[in-house]
């Protein structure tokens, strides 16, 4: 059983308020409005040289939160905070997770750092994740990638399987390698599934493989071109190009857990 939550920002900018419900860490909720969400669900860059968590606030310590818009301001501490659900143009929910990686050694390392990750698809893993977007092209915004994190609903944990921010020329052959390992990470309170990784390690290594995965992209890119002269409005356009690319750009993750879940839901 999984459920999807709807993501999607083209306005970078922030809003002074925006209806929320913020689940508390004890268990009560708050239900109002939170002032000067940075919304950092959609990252835009110009090159390579950045790292997402300093262009967005994903750690951000406190939130500030009014019952009614002229009511009384308080700050929220985010070690208070279990999740926020947005309830603005889409209805978007943050959780609250504790991050670990994987450096170029296959070493598990801890960030040691709690951030608010919007959740994409919830189930026996959960998937968070970050739009990315390239707009250095003179040609506007195009999605390069969703920074995707994992996390087992009976883990501490969430991992991310590529984490675009430690990509380099020197590790860019390990990234199948620390895809799988997240996922061994996340998957390990499961036998079954552990075999099925081990079994991927070899499909993952083979280059016919990574070609056909190039070549999918490049007959996806043609398909939505040809999708999108059907559809009239530039908004409607970008709405649907983006629904098409964060589809296209989470399926690896999704399948993964959804073999997971075949394999282990009743463990």
């Amino acid at each position: 059983m999984t459920s999807t939550y709807s993501q999607l920002v083209f306005n970078f900018s922030k809003k002074e308020y925006i209806p929320c419900e913020i689940e508390l860490s004890d268990g009560n909720t708050l239900r109002g409005f939170v002032k000067d969400f940075d919304e950092p669900n959609a990252v835009e860059f110009s090159g390579y040289q950045f790292s997402i968590e300093s262009r967005t606030n994903l750690d951000r310590k406190f939130y500030t939160f009014v019952k009614e818009l002229k009511g009384e301001k308080q700050d929220i501490m985010l070690e208070d905070i279990q999740s926020i659900l947005l309830k603005d143009e889409d209805t978007i929910k943050y959780e609250k997770i504790k991050v670990k990686t994987i450096n170029s050694n296959m070493e598990v390392v801890d960030l040691n750092r709690e951030v608010m990750i919007p959740l994409l698809r919830e189930g026996d893993i959960n998937l968070y994740g970050i739009k990315v977007y390239n707009c250095g092209s003179g040609m506007g915004c195009e999605m390069a990638y969703v920074l995707a994190y994992i996390k087992n609903e009976n883990q501490e944990h969430a991992y991310i399987p590529i984490d675009f921010n430690r990509i380099n020329l020197f590790n860019l052959g390990k990234i199948g390698d620390k895809f799988l390992k997240s996922f061994e990470m996340a998957g390990s309170d499961c036998p079954a599934f552990l075999e099925y990784l081990e079994e991927q390690k070899v499909l993952f290594d083979d280059k016919s493989f990574q070609k056909a995965h190039k070549e999918d992209y490049k007959n996806f890119r043609k398909e939505v071109k040809q999708k999108l002269k059907t559809i009239k409005g530039g908004k409607n356009k970008r709405k649907e190009e983006d629904k098409l690319y964060a589809a296209f750009f989470v399926k690896m993750y999704t399948d993964m857990i959804d073999e997971y879940s075949s394999r282990c839901h009743d463990i």
